[in-house]
């Protein structure tokens, strides 16, 4: 947090601790707007990245990475948004939503919190520059974003000066960049950390929000002013959230009734009250008690979730064990980048098996990566005949997820089949 120089700025070093990437990889482009971590199961982002309420199913943070394709990271899914009910967004103003994720972050040296500010934290007062990061658009209206995280330190400017710019600056909100231009966040940024340092201390004063352009002359930036809703931030973090709103479309014919003692799930007070919630919708909860797959649903029954259907798992969804990635994704027919590797036997073979319809959906690679060249099956592979593994010749012995289908030789189009039976790709289910 030294430098002078995402528009007009540089690729970050080393992943910046506080930084998150906001992810919807149903959509195909995966990375969408940036966050900041507060606590181990909550960031801070910008309002206009979502719809006010809506399910947070399918959707993912990743933290500790510098390249937002780095499989190596730390993935969760957001378990569900907090909107501000006494400051709603409106327009530009109060651009503030707080995720609260399914499960903690592990804070190490490439993952942590950023510090709340003080009540009468103002850097704006003493046009302090201060510090914004993201995988935004280099330029504005660009096509692409770049891989490597970015950051620019932008001087901070009074409201009063802003207001020259913008017709409607509130109390909300805090602006930064040069008279000149040349440096600010851009598309894609939204929802990140605008960081100002206090006493060698890392501050999250602002929310990256809007502007006209990026890095326009005469046009700063405009940041969502974090003291604005401190108390709310701070009602909102570790535990302190209630659950989003139970169904409201229609009366369950019965109430609750206890979670399976293998269900972990935010939502298990919600089991059985005749609608299909996604979080609950596997086997350990019982398909959500079986709401998923009532044979004449309730009213309503489909409200609340996104598969509205029993989702049957494979016989088994541990990944390999050497396998970092959302190993959930492992094996459900769906070619997940993140898993695609030899450690996660290229997503349980979803990569490697295109004859699914939908399968390459979720992906940008959408293909085998090719193991090293090697003909030695690397440790914890649990491959039967180690040597044959990535020879370019399908062996059966070798032929399954842990050993990443003997080194991929399996799968593809052009299989060498001299020395096996099945000859294809066989998943977890085959």
């Amino acid at each position: 947090m030294t430098g002078d120089r995402i528009v007009g700025g540089e690729a970050a070093a080393l992943p910046i601790p506080w930084q998150v990437s906001v992810r919807d990889c149903q959509s195909g482009t995966c990375h969408f707007c940036g966050g900041t971590i507060l606590d181990e199961t909550t960031v801070m982002s910008a309002a206009h990245c979502f719809t006010t309420g809506q399910s947070m199913s399918g959707f993912y943070i990743t933290a500790g990475v510098v390249n937002r394709n780095d499989n190596n990271g730390q993935t969760i899914e957001i378990a569900n948004g907090v909107w501000n009910a006494d400051m709603p967004y409106q327009g530009n103003n109060n651009d503030f939503v707080i995720l609260k994720l399914k499960s903690a972050l592990t804070f190490n040296d490439k993952v942590g919190a950023a510090c709340l500010p003080e009540a009468n934290h103002a850097p704006d007062a003493i046009e302090q520059t201060c510090f914004v990061s993201g995988w935004g658009t280099l330029e504005s209206d660009a096509n692409g974003l770049p891989n490597e995280l970015q950051w620019v330190a932008v001087p901070t400017v009074t409201n009063a000066q802003c207001s020259n710019s913008y017709n409607e600056i509130t109390t909300s909100m805090i602006c930064a960049g040069f008279p000149e231009g040349g440096k600010d966040s851009c598309q894609g940024d939204s929802g990140g950390p605008f960081i100002c340092q206090e006493h060698g201390k890392a501050v999250l004063t602002g929310v990256v929000s809007f502007g006209i352009g990026c890095a326009l002359p005469d046009y700063p930036g405009v940041y969502a002013r974090v003291t604005a809703v401190l108390d709310w931030v701070k009602a909102n973090m570790g535990g302190n959230t209630p659950p989003p709103p139970g169904p409201t479309t229609a009366v369950p014919t019965q109430g609750p009734t206890e979670a399976p003692t293998a269900c972990v799930s935010i939502l298990s007070e919600w089991i059985s009250d005749n609608f299909c919630d996604d979080p609950n919708n596997n086997p350990e909860c019982e398909f959500d008690g079986g709401d998923c797959c009532q044979e004449e649903p309730a009213n309503g029954w489909d409200g609340y979730c996104s598969d509205c259907l029993c989702i049957e798992l494979p016989e088994t969804t541990e990944a390999p064990i050497e396998c970092v990635g959302v190993n959930q994704w492992i094996g459900d027919n769906y070619c997940d980048d993140v898993n695609n590797n030899p450690e996660c036997g290229f997503d349980g073979g979803d990569c490697c098996d295109n004859e699914n319809e939908g399968w390459d959906h979720y992906c940008q690679e959408c293909k085998c990566l090719d193991f090293p060249e090697t003909t030695q099956a690397p440790d914890g592979s649990n491959c039967e005949v180690p040597e044959w593994f990535g020879d370019d010749y399908c062996d059966d012995n070798n032929n399954n997820s842990e050993c990443g289908f003997d080194g991929g030789d399996c799968c593809g189009d052009n299989v060498n089949t001299n020395y096996c039976s099945d000859c294809e790709c066989l998943t977890k289910w085959g």
